[in-house]
């Protein structure tokens, strides 16, 4: 007998009542915690996946406990929304010896290049867990969230 591949869809339930939660929440911050294996990121992704939201992602991994691959991909993202976003932030990067040690120089740049924000578009940071493993990176995101006015999720 022949063997028959079965192809399997992975079928997504909306869930309307959370997706709501987060449509009445008027946070600039969003935060969606629960074990893995939740549906985290595709709550994020139903609830931003509507027109009259933009949404860019950052896609942590083990590397996000480095601050500077953490603030050079996030930089990357937001270029997405705003050209050029975090451009002379990541030239330091490139310059600097310990950019562990330069995470304020590194916000600020990051935060002059992106104060036009808009208020329709949404940073996502996926996998966040692994940034909170460094002093640094935790620093970035924390001047992130008080100096610029990017919405998150």
């Amino acid at each position: 007998m022949a063997a028959e591949a079965v192809a399997t869809r992975r079928r997504i339930i909306p869930r309307p009542r959370l997706t709501k939660l987060l449509d009445e929440s008027p946070a600039r911050i969003k935060l969606l915690v629960a074990p893995a294996g939740y549906g985290k990121t595709t709550l994020a992704q139903q609830w931003l996946g509507v027109p009259e939201r933009r949404d860019v992602w950052y896609r942590g991994g083990p590397a996000s406990a480095d601050v500077a691959a953490l603030a050079a991909g996030i930089a990357i993202a937001a270029a997405e929304i705003i050209p050029d976003a975090g451009r002379r932030m990541r030239q330091r990067i490139r310059a600097v010896g310990h950019p562990e040690e330069d995470v304020d120089v590194l916000a600020e740049l990051f935060a002059e290049d992106v104060p036009g924000w808009p208020a329709d578009a949404w940073l996502a940071i996926d996998d966040y867990h692994h940034a909170m493993e460094s002093v640094a990176s935790e620093r970035f995101i924390g001047l992130l969230t008080s100096e610029t006015s990017i919405r998150l999720i």
